[in-house]
């Protein structure tokens, strides 16, 4: 792995991040739709934001850097939506959440095969990317399910997939420090 590439801190706050927003959507599946609505943009917004740091502190050391500021872009786009309708019905929040959620999963999946000398567990990143897609898909394909059991899946969804992210961000950590020696 390449010195001066931030992405373990990242991907461990990403996760973090991840698991809050998760922890949060578990505990209170029923608070009202317009809160849920705002942590989504929230999470998206901070999300994408992240993502696209990811992305321009990879400039020159990974030549797939845009992906990561494209996916960024991604939901830094769907974060702003959402903030500026905030009246647009659960159905379209949850679908947007899910397009995000599959596009994650990609990346992760494509991230599990780009990594092959870098990290050794790297079946972490292959396992959050199916997670994410399969979540992704379910939120896509039944958006008339209520909104407690989206809830549900989007908390878990974003927990677990904020658990495997901050693992592999210590992996990741253990193997920069392994080859710094």
């Amino acid at each position: 792995m390449q010195e001066g590439k931030v992405t373990p801190g990242l991907l461990f706050f990403r996760g973090l991040l991840a698991v809050i927003f998760g922890m949060i959507v578990v505990a209170w599946p029923g608070i009202s739709l317009a809160t849920i609505v705002l942590l989504m943009g929230l999470f998206l917004l901070i999300d994408g934001i992240v993502g696209i740091v990811m992305g321009f502190f990879s400039i020159g050391k990974d030549k797939h850097w845009y992906l990561m500021v494209l996916l960024g872009l991604l939901a830094v786009i769907g974060g702003v939506l959402v903030f500026n309708y905030t009246k647009v019905t659960f159905i379209t929040v949850v679908t947007i959440f899910g397009a995000m959620t599959i596009a994650s999963g990609i990346v992760d999946f494509i991230n599990f095969f780009r990594f092959k000398k870098e990290v050794d567990n790297r079946f972490l990143l292959l396992l959050a990317g199916v997670v994410n897609i399969l979540f992704g898909t379910l939120l896509v394909v039944h958006p008339l399910v209520t909104s407690v059991a989206y809830m549900w899946v989007i908390g878990l969804t974003a927990l677990f997939a904020g658990i495997f992210s901050i693992v592999a961000s210590i992996k990741l950590k253990r193997e920069v420090k392994k080859g710094k020696k």
